[in-house]
């Protein structure tokens, strides 16, 4: 029997579904939280909570959703929308996953 290297992980942003094995960002979210560009995300929720109302964020190469997560609850108040895009067919999965653990009725992950 093959190990499950899908792992769900309390973060800064919810809960997520991340890749166990992964040196990137799964490391970071576990010991700290958050993500490795932190400080950029932080960001970006900034710049959505600042937006027009009903606008649209993008999150080209989504990855496990860190960004997505983030900017999806950042735009709720607003009636915004995240368009979450990721290639990689298994970590969209997680993506998907993690939008549905943490009930982001306005983040919509798309397979690109």
């Amino acid at each position: 029997m093959q190990t499950p290297y899908t792992i769900v992980l309390p973060t800064g942003y919810g809960h997520m579904l991340v890749n166990r094995f992964d040196i990137n960002q799964t490391g970071a979210l576990l010991k700290t939280g958050r993500a490795t560009d932190a400080e950029k995300v932080e960001f970006a929720v900034r710049v959505c909570e600042n937006s027009p109302p009903s606008s649209i964020a993008l999150d080209i190469g989504a990855n496990f959703g860190t960004y997505s997560l983030a900017m999806a609850r950042a735009m709720q108040k607003l009636g915004g929308r995240v368009y979450a895009f990721e290639a990689q067919r298994i970590i969209y999965y997680m993506l998907c996953g993690s939008v549905s653990l943490n009930s982001l009725e306005n983040c919509y992950p798309q397979f690109a």
